[in-house]
C-alpha cells in the first residue's frame, strides 16, 4: 500500500468523514495532515475574530459619551464670575452701580409715595393719609462738587412735598403740606442749598405720629434724618433725629 497521499485523498476523506480513523492508522504519514490541521485551524481563528470585535464595540453614543463628557455647567458659570471681578476691579462695576443710582433718583420723580393707615391709641382712633411726591420745578441745582463723579458739570433736579391728612375719630385735625424748609433750623447751609427731602417712613410712639424724613442731597450720601413728630392734637414739632 502505497504510504504516500496526495491532497485530493486528503480531501476526500474530509469529506466522508474518514479523517480521524485514517489519522490512527500508524502507516499515514503525519507530516501530510499536521500541516492541513494547523491550516484549518489557523482559519478558524481568523475568521471568528472580526465577529467578537463587532460583539464586544459599544454603540456609537456610549463611545461618544466616553469621549466627550456633558460640560459641567456649574464650573463654567464659577470660571465666567472672575472677567465680572477684573471688570469691577477696573471700574466697570463702579459705573454701573453709579448709572443705578441716577436711574433710580431720576424714577422718583412719576413715582408717588403713599402712606394710608388706621390705628388706636389712648386718644382716640385714628386715620393718616400722606402722599409724597415730585414738584417737577427744578427749583434745585447740585452743583459739580458733589456730581462729579457721574461726569456731571451740575445737576438740576426738583422739590418734593409730602401732602398729609389726619383724622381722630372722624374729625380731621391736620391737614397740610410738608416741606424741605420746614426743617431749616435742623439743616446745614448745603442741605438748605442743595437738599431734598425723601419719602417718610410711618412709625407711632408713645402716642405720637412720627414721619422719619432723610434729607439728602440728591445722588449722594449727604444728608441727615429728621422728624415730623405729631402729637394727639395734630400739633408737629420738626426736629432731627438724634
Amino acid at each position: 500500500m502505497n504510504n504516500e497521499l496526495t491532497q485530493n485523498q486528503i480531501a476526500e476523506y474530509f469529506s466522508n468523514g474518514k479523517f480521524f480513523p485514517l489519522f490512527r492508522q500508524s502507516n499515514i504519514c503525519k507530516k501530510h495532515l499536521l500541516p492541513v490541521i494547523m491550516i484549518l485551524l489557523v482559519g478558524c481563528v481568523d475568521n471568528s475574530t472580526p465577529k467578537t470585535k463587532i460583539d464586544t464595540v459599544p454603540p456609537p453614543d456610549t463611545v461618544f459619551k466616553d469621549v466627550y463628557p456633558k460640560r459641567d455647567t456649574g464650573s463654567k458659570q464659577t470660571m465666567k464670575k472672575e472677567p465680572d471681578k477684573e471688570a469691577a476691579s477696573s471700574g466697570g462695576g463702579e459705573g454701573d452701580d453709579l448709572q443705578s443710582i441716577f436711574d433710580g433718583y431720576v424714577a422718583r420723580y412719576k413715582r408717588p409715595c403713599v402712606i394710608d393707615t388706621s390705628f388706636s391709641i389712648a386718644t382716640g382712633r385714628y386715620t393718616f393719609h400722606a402722599e409724597h411726591t415730585c414738584l417737577m420745578d427744578s427749583g434745585i441745582t447740585v452743583p459739580k462738587d458733589y456730581v462729579y463723579m457721574y461726569k456731571l458739570d451740575s445737576f438740576v433736579t426738583h422739590n418734593f412735598v409730602t401732602h398729609v391728612r389726619l383724622t381722630r375719630n372722624d374729625r380731621t385735625i391736620l391737614e397740610r403740606a410738608i416741606r424741605k424748609e420746614d426743617f431749616d433750623k435742623v439743616l446745614y447751609t448745603s442741605l438748605q442749598r442743595y437738599g431734598a427731602l425723601f419719602c417718610p417712613d410711618f412709625r407711632i410712639g408713645k402716642g405720637r405720629i412720627l414721619l422719619h424724613y432723610s434729607i439728602s442731597i440728591p445722588l449722594t450720601d449727604v444728608g441727615i434724618g429728621a422728624y415730623a413728630d405729631v402729637d394727639g392734637k395734630g400739633n408737629v414739632d420738626f426736629r432731627n433725629d438724634h
